[in-house]
């Protein structure tokens, strides 16, 4: 009595979406972006303040500032602007076959 074999799942990789979930709409319209950005500029604003005396290590300090602070916004951005993209083929046919295994 031969049993036909078992169907597997045929899958493929998820066409790209027209709007990305990490798009300029939804960046736009995030509430934590908005969030990230006031407590940046929150602490911007008392620091060139405070350190925008004209000396020397003040320049310094507002220097080390604006370079971290770019260094934060730049590493953000591509956070936020990064597809986190998709489970690969080879995960499904390995799930696949561990559940018609015998």
């Amino acid at each position: 009595d031969a049993q036909p074999p078992a169907k597997t799942a045929s899958y493929r990789q998820a066409p790209p979406q027209r709007l990305a979930p990490c798009s300029i709409v939804r960046v736009g319209g995030t509430f934590m972006v908005l969030v990230v950005f006031g407590l940046i500029g929150l602490s911007y604003i008392p620091m060139v303040y405070l350190y925008s005396d004209g000396s020397t290590s003040g320049r310094a300090t507002l220097l080390g500032l604006h370079v971290l602070l770019a260094l934060a916004v730049v590493a953000y951005l591509q956070t936020v602007f990064t597809d986190p993209g998709t489970v690969p083929l080879e995960w499904h046919q390995k799930i696949s076959k561990l559940r018609h295994a015998p």
